[in-house]
């Protein structure tokens, strides 16, 4: 039996596949309400928007998020000679269904910039690039630290419903493109995004499997000393991005991991730790985790000066 990814390591039967479409058309929402009613509708898209629906001949109607043209090729793929070991292909698949996405957040003045810039130099994933209606700051490039577009763009695109995650913030408007970052997952390279909490919880009501890292600076305190010391930004930016970060840093409790950035060596290794486990299914991540007495301690001890 030949099978067709269709997203997230979901599987169906080539044989069995009758036609697949999109899902705009009248004609298609019937069918797919009309599945819905008789109990045969299968919704693989585990929470994203609807792209393909796939018609079988078991008169189950299958719904993925993945591009119609993709699946096609895919199914074009499976009925073509094979040209590997059956083994090297279970392989190739296995791989593909293990991609993983990686939520960063932390307060202005953490240091999670810094840390995935080293993590990068030891780990090949996409790093999403958001889009933010702010102006550059000196030395940031378009297209590599954000994409810098205007008011009416982003408005455009959250009509589209082109975001995955957006948010405001300091005035202006962030939010990361859904495109790269399901082309990539289902490429089976993993997506690292970097967001700020609003975002990242919204990511994580939309794909529940996405693994949430929270990076702490050792108090408040050394946040707003690493915030004036960048000289980058005025008293008044610099308040605001306090009062943010004494929002924040209680929600660390709610992510998956915690990291301390009091050295950044160790902070890159704990890191790089935390990613390794979470990809290989083993343990030693687990003191990082936040159902740990010590990491709720440790989240404590950073807002005792705040």
């Amino acid at each position: 039996m030949r099978l067709i990814n269709i997203g997230f390591g979901n599987m169906v039967s080539a044989n069995r596949l009758i036609a697949l479409v999109t899902p705009e058309s009248a004609p298609v929402k019937r069918i797919i309400q009309e599945a819905r009613d008789k109990g045969t509708l299968i919704d693989a898209t585990c929470g994203r928007r609807t792209r393909t629906v796939l018609v079988m001949d078991s008169d189950h109607v299958v719904l993925s998020a993945v591009a119609p043209e993709t699946v096609g090729g895919r199914f074009e793929q499976e009925d073509a000679p094979d040209t590997e070991p059956k083994d090297k292909q279970f392989t190739a698949d296995a791989k593909k269904s293990y991609a993983r996405l990686f939520v960063i957040s932390a307060p202005s003045g953490c240091g999670k910039g810094t840390i995935l810039k080293r993590v990068f130099e030891d780990i090949d994933v996409f790093y999403s690039v958001s889009c933010t209606t702010r102006a550059p700051r000196d030395g940031e490039r378009n297209g590599v630290d954000y994409h810098f577009i205007s008011e009416k763009e982003f408005n455009a695109m959250v009509e589209k419903g082109a975001f995955l995650e957006y948010a405001g913030f300091s005035d202006h408007c962030y939010g990361t493109p859904m495109e790269p970052v399901l082309t990539n997952l289902e490429n089976g390279r993993d997506v690292i995004l970097e967001i700020e909490t609003d975002g990242a919880f919204q990511v994580k009501k939309a794909m529940p499997e996405a693994v949430m890292i929270f990076i702490l600076a050792p108090s408040v305190g050394e946040i707003r000393r690493r915030l004036s010391d960048r000289g980058t930004e005025t008293p008044e930016v610099i308040e605001k991005r306090m009062k943010q970060a004494v929002k924040e840093i209680p929600r660390a409790k709610d992510y998956d991991y915690v990291i301390m950035n009091d050295d950044l060596d160790k902070a890159v290794s704990d890191f790089e730790t935390v990613y390794n486990c979470v990809k290989s299914g083993t343990s030693g991540a687990e003191k990082y985790m936040t159902d740990k007495k010590e990491t709720i301690k440790m989240i404590e001890e950073v807002l005792k000066d705040a």
